[in-house]
């Protein structure tokens, strides 16, 4: 090799040295926990509760009690159900009157006051809906190499019993050694809170901890108020940014970025 050669190689490893210990090259940074969001980020809430209310729908006889659309009983559930889940997570009511009211209110706009049927209907699908099992692509494949070189856990503001019953169903309880969930810490995300119990609970520190999740003002906005790198999984590719580390519309993309 050439003196002129061995300049240029000898110039680019010291470089390549400083920028390592400067912290320019952060590949990998110096994570040693992986914090994931459940609902919408692993588990396909969507699918999962459509396919739940369908068995509803069938079950009650609800299309001969008035209700001729499917499609619109669900888009008056989910009207009353996202209204109902910002006040509980604003600790404004709690989680029984969530759970009856999102089913007792839509029923009511179709005519049908029956407070039995929403009982019972919310009873079954608090009952069915942890056992569907719908992930999103890449969900398993993508926890394999994880945990192969990371400490992964779940932080959730799901139900505590329903969101244990969705992991053990799916399969994925055995990839995670600490489950937080908000009614356990007493906060729900974004509440920094919850992240202080889980990093405690977890023996883990915000610096070499990371967080994904699919809600911008839920689980990003919480990761960054306790000053925690965070992921934001997009699967819609509608976003163009986010106050996330990274910005993701797939599982996939982990493997590039860990």
């Amino acid at each position: 090799m050439s003196s002129f050669l061995k300049d240029i190689f000898l110039e680019s490893t010291q470089k390549l040295i400083l920028a390592i210990n400067t912290g320019y090259i952060v590949a990998n940074k110096k994570y040693a926990h992986i914090f994931f969001d459940l609902d919408n980020t692993l588990w396909d809430f969507e699918a999962n509760s459509i396919e739940t209310f369908r068995d509803l729908f069938i079950k009650y006889d609800l299309e001969n009690r008035g209700i001729d659309s499917f499609d619109k009983f669900m888009q008056v559930y989910h009207k009353h159900n996202s209204l109902l889940w910002e006040f509980y997570r604003q600790g404004k009511i709690v989680k029984e009157v969530l759970n009856i009211r999102r089913f007792s209110m839509a029923l009511d706009e179709f005519g049908i006051e029956d407070h039995l049927l929403s009982s019972n209907m919310a009873g079954d699908y608090v009952e069915q809906s942890p056992t569907k099992t719908q992930l999103f692509p890449d969900a398993f494949a993508i926890l394999d190499y994880l945990s192969s070189k990371y400490s992964l856990h779940i932080i959730t503001n799901g139900f505590e019993e329903v969101q244990f019953r969705k992991l053990s169903y799916s399969g994925l309880r055995k990839y995670f050694s600490g489950i937080i969930t908000s009614e356990e810490a007493g906060a729900k995300k974004p509440d920094t809170r919850i992240f202080d119990y889980a990093l405690a609970f977890c023996n883990a520190t915000v610096p070499e901890s990371l967080m994904i999740g699919d809600d911008e003002d839920i689980d990003i906005l919480g990761a960054i108020n306790v000053g925690m790198d965070s992921i934001l999984v997009d699967y819609s590719g509608k976003l163009n940014n986010s106050k996330a580390t990274h910005l993701i519309t797939s599982l996939q993309e982990l493997y590039d970025i860990l």
